[in-house]
């Protein structure tokens, strides 16, 4: 991952944080490339803001295609 520009708020580098702590932890099967986009690589992410992750891959995980069948037991 990049850095953060100098100015960045305590608000982007709390999330920025976040962003690498949850991409050192992602397997590898599920992204060839992780990044934080938004707010929080500009450096201006607020109290208020999300945290948008983006992640590439050239095939869907096998898990992937279980997740509507559990969200629809989950829902029923």
């Amino acid at each position: 991952m990049r850095q953060l520009p100098p100015q960045a708020t305590q608000a982007s580098r709390i999330r920025y944080r976040l962003a690498r702590d949850l991409a050192a932890q992602c397997p590898a099967e599920l992204a060839q490339e992780i990044a934080a986009t938004g707010s929080t690589s500009r450096g201006v992410a607020g109290a208020r803001s999300d945290l948008e992750i983006n992640f590439w891959t050239d095939t869907i995980p096998d898990a992937f295609h279980e997740r509507p069948a559990w969200l629809a037991g989950q829902l029923t």
